[in-house]
């Protein structure tokens, strides 16, 4: 995350979506918001879910965990968001109150952009 939102800074791009699983959703874009903030990106940032995977589909997760069916990875990947809130490499990710007040400042600022652009015309 720290790469892609390096990117999008180097390349002043305003905006970026995260895609994921629906299960990984969450924990991606909480690294993509945490890696803007840690390098000071002030883009927006939105989350979109990829295709839709059957949910008792059992597949191998890329920690190395066994097979297991989807709708399980939901709990493992809340006990994952959990501890790289603590622990997270190389910075620890924003906790929920961070990421639901970049998700307010985020679409304040997009309504207010909006109407200004409303009175510009």
């Amino acid at each position: 995350s720290l790469a892609v939102a390096s990117f999008a800074k180097s390349q002043k791009w305003h905006s970026l979506i995260i895609t994921a699983f629906p299960a990984h959703l969450p924990r991606a874009f909480a690294s993509a918001v945490t890696a803007a903030k840690h390098l000071g990106w002030p883009g927006k940032i939105y989350a979109a879910c990829g295709a839709p995977l059957p949910w008792d589909e059992r597949v191998t997760h890329s920690h190395g965990t066994g097979a297991i069916p989807r709708y399980e990875s939901v709990r493992e990947e809340q006990k994952r968001l959990d501890a790289y809130c603590e622990n997270g490499k190389p910075v620890p990710l924003l906790r929920s109150r961070e990421l639901l007040a970049y998700l307010r400042e985020r679409d304040l600022s997009a309504c207010a952009e909006m109407n200004s652009a409303k009175l510009g015309q």
